[in-house]
């Protein structure tokens, strides 16, 4: 019988982007330290109402996720504001 792992999506952290805008962003991981992908939301926006991007994977650690993450938060924030 197989077995099916549920996402594991972690508690959000916020990211700071240059043009000031918060965004949270929450990984989801596939197996101990290796992460799947990481969603992307605005932080001070209701969840309900925030758009959303996720930034796929995989990464073989947190810091190689989070620096995509960043990258893909800037470039998301300034699709956002048309610029």
């Amino acid at each position: 019988m197989q077995q099916s792992v549920e996402p594991e999506f972690m508690a959000p952290s916020e990211y700071l982007t240059s043009r000031g805008i918060a965004v949270l962003m929450s990984p989801r991981y596939i197996a101990p330290g290796k992460v799947a992908e990481v969603l992307l939301s605005l932080a001070k926006v209701p969840a309900g109402v925030s758009p959303l991007d996720v930034v796929v994977g995989p990464w073989e650690s947190h810091e190689e996720a989070f620096q995509a993450s960043h990258d893909a938060a800037e470039r998301w924030v300034r699709h956002l504001e048309g610029a």
